[in-house]
């Protein structure tokens, strides 16, 4: 029988399958759990960010959004 990976969570959104990818991010379906609204989530991995120079981007990013 094989077993389900467990849910991953971030705060109160369940991420779901991956949409897209990027070179240092990968966007998922997250699902707001209290009202089940669909969203896009960015998931950005820290140690690329920093390896590849890009924290003032993703920053310049947040301020746009």
């Amino acid at each position: 029988m094989s077993q389900q990976p467990a849910a991953e969570y971030i705060g109160s959104y369940k991420l779901g399958k991956a949409l897209g990818s990027g070179s240092f991010c990968q966007v998922r379906l997250g699902t707001h759990v209290p009202t089940g609204r669909k969203v896009a989530i960015k998931v950005m991995s820290r140690r690329k960010l920093k390896k590849q120079n890009m924290l003032e981007k993703v920053r310049s990013e947040i301020h746009i959004l």
